[in-house]
């Protein structure tokens, strides 16, 4: 990342105010290892989830693989390519997008995408391919669940699952028991 000091002016600005107006549950933090990298998934219910996702990792680096339709943008692209996100045309089997993501977890930096490819209230169907793009960069995955609701009060809460090594697996099971786990860290 070109400019550390503004992604940790920006980090250090949204921690504060997730913490003061939502004050978020962390579960599960103890899931990951701060000297490991790796690629979190989970289920995406809000445009805030990135900033509560580094809140929960305690403001390390992640890289987010974010739609393409925000780098179109002149006032967010100079900020989100600031903040380490590389597009993704979600309808086009965006293969620019997957190498990118590939070579920053060869690179040792951590990884965020949301499977379900835009936002649901309920957890929706997954894009296949995302425990493929983790053994690729040969990291493990991190699942996640966001329940609750962006609001003074909301009982927000993010729940870290143990990591998922996918060696082994058959791509549309893997698709599948990422699904199921990040399922079942969302409460209800």
């Amino acid at each position: 990342m070109e400019n550390i000091k503004f992604y940790n002016s920006i980090i250090k600005l949204s921690n504060t105010y997730i913490k003061l107006v939502y004050n978020p549950v962390i579960i599960g933090r103890d899931n990951i290892d701060d000297n490991k990298n790796y690629l979190f998934a989970g289920n995406h219910i809000n445009w805030k989830d990135p900033a509560l996702l580094i809140y929960g990792v305690d403001g390390n680096l992640i890289n987010f693989m974010a739609k393409k339709e925000l780098f179109d943008n002149k006032l967010l692209s100079p900020i989100v390519t600031r903040l380490g996100a590389f597009p993704i045309d979600r309808g086009n089997g965006d293969l620019t997008a997957v190498k990118t993501a590939v070579n920053l977890l060869r690179n040792d930096h951590n990884v965020g995408i949301f499977p379900e490819g835009k936002r649901n209230n309920s957890l929706g169907d997954f894009k296949s391919g995302v425990p493929r793009i983790a053994l690729m960069g040969n990291k493990e995955i991190i699942p996640f669940g966001i329940s609750g609701e962006y609001k003074h009060n909301g009982n927000l809460t993010l729940v870290f699952g143990k990591p998922i090594n996918f060696k082994g697996i058959k791509k549309n099971e893997a698709d599948e028991i990422l699904k199921e786990e990040v399922k079942s860290l969302i409460l209800k």
